[in-house]
């Protein structure tokens, strides 16, 4: 290897030692103490933020990608710097909103092979229609544009928290790539010095609720399965009243867990 490619990737590693040491603490819902080494985003210092994307998270697809209702939807094979950039989003529309935000990584009813990702906004409603079209420019724009892009947003929105410590809900469904695909959206939000939080394999109706229990501080339920499992047994309980059959209610139960998260969470111990 030369000499002069040797030094850049020495110094690139220098660069990333914050993340990484962000990386190895970032949080689960069980977690505590919760530590992170700072990136400095003062003075639009983003050196890391580019430098991991370009070794780390090229984009390595030419055709484009659209957001839409149901997020991004693709092979998961392309969907690594895609991931990355979204993680890069979710901190900068939690600052925007000075919020909480989620990303769900699934692809619903698409085959195996599939993924896809979409963020989850501040009161659990799909991500503001907007911003759809800044997600779409995010994982379009090519590397060397990802700077002028963040910058463009930023300028648009007028952000100036940019030091904030937002949290990120992630989750994900049962497949194969669904794990390293949840590590890139968290290499993105540490990137920008986000608060990852790890909440593991759940159900989109699950994070979407835990995004609402984070912002109201816990008013509208426990950000937690048990407390997302509670609201809902509370709530069917109210419609059904006091009678297991009301006229309108027969007292039968069907389960179809199919072959993601319901199956998995429906396994007896």
């Amino acid at each position: 290897m030369a000499p002069g490619v040797i030094l850049v990737r020495c110094a690139l590693l220098l660069m990333l030692l914050p993340l990484c040491r962000a990386r190895s603490k970032s949080e689960s819902p069980a977690a505590n103490n919760f530590q992170v080494v700072f990136i400095n985003m003062a003075n639009n210092s983003y050196r890391t933020v580019y430098a991991f994307a370009r070794e780390m998270y090229p984009k390595t697809v030419k055709t484009d990608i659209q957001y839409g209702t149901a997020g991004f939807r693709t092979r998961a094979t392309n969907l690594e710097y895609v991931m990355y950039r979204m993680g890069l989003l979710a901190v900068l529309r939690a600052r925007y909103k000075k919020a909480v935000i989620g990303v769900m990584i699934t692809a619903s009813h698409n085959p195996e092979p599939d993924n896809g990702v979409k963020l989850v906004d501040p009161h659990g409603e799909m991500l503001e229609q907007s911003w759809e079209a800044w997600a779409t420019k995010f994982a379009n724009v090519a590397d060397n544009k990802l700077e002028d892009t963040i910058n463009e947003l930023i300028k648009e929105y007028n952000i100036t928290n940019m030091n904030d410590r937002v949290e990120i809900l992630v989750g994900k469904d049962t497949r194969p790539s669904s794990p390293h695909l949840a590590k890139s959206v968290m290499d993105g939000v540490l990137a920008l010095s986000g608060k990852p939080i790890d909440f593991g394999i759940v159900t989109t109706p699950q994070l979407h609720y835990f995004v609402v229990c984070r912002n109201t501080r816990g008013v509208y339920g426990h950000p937690s399965e048990d407390g997302y499992y509670k609201k809902l047994t509370t709530a069917f309980k109210k419609i059904r009243g006091s009678n297991f059959t009301n006229g309108n209610y027969t007292n039968r139960l069907a389960y179809d867990g199919a072959n993601g998260v319901g199956a998995k969470k429906g396994q007896v111990p």
